[in-house]
C-alpha cells in the first residue's frame, strides 16, 4: 500500500499505449516490487547475519578472555596479552596497548601490533604517559570515560609523543575503572582516519571490565598468598618458640642445651649465615654457643671476646641495652672489627641483648654475609628468643640456689646430727677415749676427711700424746707414739703454739725439712692436713687433726 517507485515508458510519437500494454507494464511493476522486496529482505538478512556473526565473534572473544582469566587467577600478564591481542583483531586496529597506573603517569604493560617506527616505540615503552590532557591516556584518566579521537593530527593540545615519526590518526582510549579510580587504559590506534564503531567501543569497554576483574583476582590472590605466608610464618615462629620453651622445661638445671637450641632455631628461621650466643664473663662477652660459626672464624671469635663498645654490634647492644641492627658493616662508621669482617665476611649484623634485672648478661648475634637487612618480624622473633634465654638463665640460677640451699640444709642437718651424737656420748659416759673417738669420727665424716687424730697436751713434759685415731696406719701410730710431738713441732705443735687452726694444703709442696712423720703421711697418700687446737680457758690442752 506504499509507493516505493515508478516504472515509466515513453514514445517520441503520439501513439497511446494500449490497455494490454498498460496491463503488461503493471505486471512488470509488480515483478519489480517483488525484486526490490527480495533484495531488501536479502540485505536485511545479510545485515542480520553479519550482526549475529559479529556478536558471536565478540561473545566468543569475551568468553575466551574470561577463560584466560579463570586459568590465570594468580597471573595478570597472560590476561592483558590476550585482551589486547583480541581487541586489536576484532576492532581492526593496527596496534594497541594496555597501560597501568604508575604514580603520576601510566606505563605500558601489554603491547600488540606491527609496523611501528622504532624511535616512536622506544619512547612509548620507556616513558610514562602523562595523566594530563596532552595525551589520550591522560584525557581518559581525567574524564573517567572512553575518549575517541577521529584524527589525532587535527586534535588540538594532543602533544604527547607527537613528531615526524608519529603515524597515529584515529585513536580510542577506554578506562579501567576500579572503585571509581582509573587504574589503567586500553588504547587502540589506526594509522588511517577510520572511526571506531559504537559496537567496537562497547566491546573494548567489556574488555576493560574483564581486565579490572583480572587485576582484582590477582590482587585478591596475592593478598591470600601473603596472608597464608604470614600465617605459615607465624605458625613456624610459634612452633619454634614452643620448642625452645620445651627445651627450657627439659633442662631446668642446664643452660647449654637451651643456648644451642636457640642458636640453631634463630639462625634457620632468620636465614642467617652465622648465629652466636655471647655471655658476659668479667668485662668481656665470650661466645658460648653458635650455629654455622666454624673453622678459622670460630677460632678468631673465641680468641677475641668483645668489650662493651660501639665498635661491634654485640658490644653496642650491651652498651645501649637495646637491639642493634647494622645494615652494612662496611658502611658503618663506628664498626671497628675489620679482621672479623675479613675472616667471616660479615655484612649485615643483628644483636639483641639478654637483659636481666636491668643489666645485659648476654647477646644473641645474627650475621649475614651479604647486605640483607633483617625484617621486623625476624627482629621481633630474636627478641622473643632473648627473653626465653633470660628465663632459662633465671631457671638455672634458681635451680643452683635451691640445690645449694638444699645441700646447705642437708649439711646443717648432718652437723646437728653429729653434734647430737657427740653430745649424747659426752653426757652418757666419762670414758674419755670413747668420747674423743666419737668426736674424731664425726669430725672426719663432716669434713670429708680420710682420717684423723686427737692429741692431749701434757704441760709438764710439753709433749702431745695420741689419745684417739681414725683410719690410722700401724706405721703412723708407732711413729707418733715413739716420737711424741712438742709445742711448735710440725702442724700440731704449730697450731697449739699459735692457738689457731693451721692448714697445710699440699704436704708435697712444703719447702721446710720434712720430718719422718710427714714422709709416712706422703707414702700413705695424704696431701692436705688441718690441725685445730683444743683450748680450755685460753690454755692449750690438745689438738684435733684431720687429713685428706
Amino acid at each position: 500500500g506504499e509507493l516505493i517507485g515508478t516504472l515509466a515508458l515513453w514514445r517520441t510519437q503520439q501513439r497511446p499505449f494500449s490497455d494490454s500494454q498498460i496491463a503488461l507494464v503493471e505486471t512488470f511493476a509488480d515483478q519489480a516490487v517483488i525484486a526490490i522486496e527480495n533484495a531488501r529482505l536479502l540485505d536485511e538478512l545479510q545485515t542480520r547475519q553479519r550482526e549475529l556473526t559479529e556478536s558471536l565473534e565478540y561473545q566468543t572473544a569475551t568468553s575466551e578472555v574470561l577463560s584466560v582469566i579463570s586459568r590465570s587467577p594468580s597471573k595478570l600478564q597472560p590476561v592483558l596479552d590476550s585482551i589486547i591481542d583480541t581487541a586489536l583483531r576484532l576492532c581492526r586496529a593496527e596496534r594497541g596497548s594496555i597501560l597501568h597506573r604508575d604514580g603520576d603517569g601510566f606505563r605500558p604493560v601489554a603491547f600488540a601490533g606491527n609496523a611501528i617506527p622504532s624511535a616512536f616505540k622506544q619512547r612509548f615503552l620507556s616513558e610514562l604517559a602523562p595523566a594530563d590532557r596532552s595525551s589520550i591516556t591522560g584525557r581518559v584518566a581525567l574524564d573517567k570515560q572512553p575518549v575517541h579521537i577521529i584524527d589525532a593530527r587535527a586534535e588540538p593540545g594532543l602533544s604527547y609523543l607527537r613528531g615526524e615519526v608519529d603515524d597515529r590518526r584515529t585513536m580510542l582510549g577506554v578506562p579501567l575503572l576500579r572503585d571509581g579510580s582509573v587504574v589503567g587504559v586500553i588504547m587502540l590506534v589506526r594509522t588511517e582516519v577510520q572511526p571506531f564503531t559504537d559496537k567496537q567501543i562497547d566491546l573494548v569497554a567489556t574488555f576493560a571490565d574483564q581486565a579490572v576483574i583480572a587485576i582484582n583476582n590477582v590482587g585478591l590472590f596475592e593478598e591470600v598468598q601473603a596472608r597464608s605466608a604470614e600465617l605459615a610464618q607465624a605458625l613456624e615462629y610459634q612452633t619454634a618458640t614452643s620448642e625452645v620453651l620445651s627445651v627450657i622445661s627439659r633442662s631446668p638445671d642446664t643452660l647449654q642445651p637451651v643456648l644451642d637450641a636457640i642458636s640453631a632455631t634463630a639462625g634457620a628461621l632468620c636465614d642467617a649465615d652465622y648465629t652466636g650466643f655471647f655471655m658476659q664473663q668479667g668485662d668481656l662477652f665470650h661466645i658460648v654457643a653458635n650455629d654455622k660459626v666454624e673453622g678459622e672464624f670460630l677460632a678468631y671469635v673465641r680468641a677475641n671476646p668483645l668489650p662493651r663498645s660501639r665498635g661491634s654490634a654485640v658490644g653496642r647492644a650491651a652498651l645501649e641495652i637495646a637491639t642493634v641492627h647494622i645494615h652494612d658493616a662496611l658502611a658503618d662508621p663506628e664498626y671497628a672489627l675489620a679482621e672479623n669482617q675479613r675472616v667471616g665476611g660479615s655484612r649485615t649484623h643483628l644483636a639483641v641483648p639478654l637483659v636481666k634485672d636491668g643489666a645485659v648478661v648476654g647477646v644473641i648475634s645474627l650475621i649475614r654475609k651479604t647486605m640483607r637487612p633483617f625484617t621486623e618480624r625476624q627482629i621481633e622473633l630474636v627478641n622473643t628468643f632473648a627473653k626465653q634465654s633470660v628465663i632459662a638463665i633465671n631457671n638455672v640460677s634458681l635451680f643452683e640456689q635451691v640445690q645449694a640451699r638444699s645441700t646447705e640444709l642437708a649439711r646443717s642437718v648432718e652437723e646437728l646430727r653429729s653434734l647430737g651424737e657427740v653430745g649424747r656420748t659426752v653426757s652418757s659416759t666419762l670414758d674419755m677415749p670413747k668420747v674423743l673417738q666419737t668426736v674424731l669420727e664425726n669430725a672426719c665424716r663432716m669434713t670429708f676427711a680420710g682420717g684423723g687424730t686427737i692429741y692431749v697436751y701434757d704441760a709438764a713434759s710439753r709433749q702431745f700424746r695420741l689419745e684417739a685415731g681414725y683410719n690410722l696406719s700401724d706405721e703412723h701410730t708407732a711413729r707418733v707414739r715413739a716420737e711424741p710431738m712438742r709445742l711448735g713441732d710440725a702442724v700440731v705443735g704449730e697450731c697449739a703454739e699459735r692457738r689457731e687452726a693451721v692448714q697445710i694444703e699440699d704436704l708435697d709442696a712444703i719447702e721446710r725439712v720434712r720430718s719422718p712423720l710427714i714422709e709416712i703421711l706422703l707414702r700413705a697418700g695424704v696431701r692436705a692436713i688441718l690441725a685445730v687446737p683444743l683450748l680450755h680457758q685460753g690454755e692449750v690442752i690438745g689438738a684435733l687433726v684431720v687429713r685428706r
